[in-house]
Formats: C-alpha cells, structure tokens, sequence
C-alpha cells in the first residue's frame, strides 16, 4: 500500500521529479530522467559531505576554545583560591588564632642541620623582629636565611599548583 506523503511548501514548485534512494528515477513517475536522478543525488550528497566537513571544522574549533577557557578559568579559580586563604590566614593571624611555634620548626628544618641560627619573630608573637607580621619567622644560619612570610609561602603553593597543570 502506498504512503501519502504531505509536504507544505512556501511556494508552488516549478518542476517535480522523484527519485529513489539509490538516484534511480521512481516506479511512479515516467516523465524522470535516470541520469538526472543521479545527478540530483550527486548533487546531495555532496552538499551534505561539504555542510558535515563544515560541521567537524567548528566542532575542533569549539573543543580548541573549551580548552583555552577552561585553562583561564582553572587560573583564575587558583588564584581566587589563593586569594580567600591569603585573607582567611591574615584574618586569623590578626585575631591571634596561630601557633607561632610549628612555623619556626617548619622554618628550622629547612635549615642546615647543627649550625647556629638567629630566628626572627614578630613582636606581638615573641619579642622579636617588628619588620617580620605575625605568624611569619626567618631562620638566619652562616649559609644564608630561611624564610617563612605567609605571602611567599603562597605565591610558591600558587606557582607549585600552576606548575602541576603543565603536561
């Protein structure tokens, strides 16, 4: 039994020609040409070929700029990251919430071992060093100083992080 099949064009067509799947002219129509058939599916074919190429080429472009915004975003979350633990620290240390004592052991086992060392304090957590902030130490030894500000110890777990991205 043969289907109807109802198509609402914006306009009468000039011309109809149907054609089978395999470009050969169909059963019902005998005014259609065989070569004109195929040409038509030639015609098709190579119009879907050149829109699925066109297809393929922005998808790479779309996975190309995913990556580049992911990246920007996966920095720029790091160094928001960095930021809020830069000021939660700095909230802590101004409410005197640290423990001066494990930063200086921390400081001193960076140091060479058996020598004589200098540690600097910050006042408030030792008399001290005033130019040192709270919560900060330097371990001076003969070989040169150790130190232990809360900014470098960032700046340097941002670069470490940053770093670890890189294949």
């Amino acid at each position: 039994m043969a289907q109807a099949l109802h198509v609402d064009l914006p306009a009468a067509p000039a011309a109809v020609r149907l054609c089978g799947p395999d470009g050969s002219p169909s059963a019902g129509d005998a005014e259609a040409d065989a070569s004109a058939c195929a040409r038509d599916l030639e015609a098709e074919r190579t119009a879907l070929a050149r829109a699925r190429q066109a297809l393929e080429k922005a998808a790479a472009r779309v996975a190309g700029l995913h990556d580049t915004v992911l990246a920007e975003c996966e920095d720029r979350l790091l160094d928001l990251a960095i930021d809020v633990a830069r000021k939660v620290i700095a909230q802590e240390v101004r409410a005197g919430r640290h423990d001066i004592e494990p930063i200086v052991e921390e400081a001193l086992g960076l140091a060479p071992p058996k020598r004589e060392v200098v540690v600097h304090l910050n006042p408030d957590d030792l008399a001290a060093d005033p130019s040192l902030g709270r919560g900060e130490c330097i371990v001076e030894t003969a070989e040169g100083a150790v130190e232990a500000r809360i900014d470098d110890q960032l700046d340097h777990l941002r670069r470490t992080m940053k770093d670890s991205d890189t294949p």
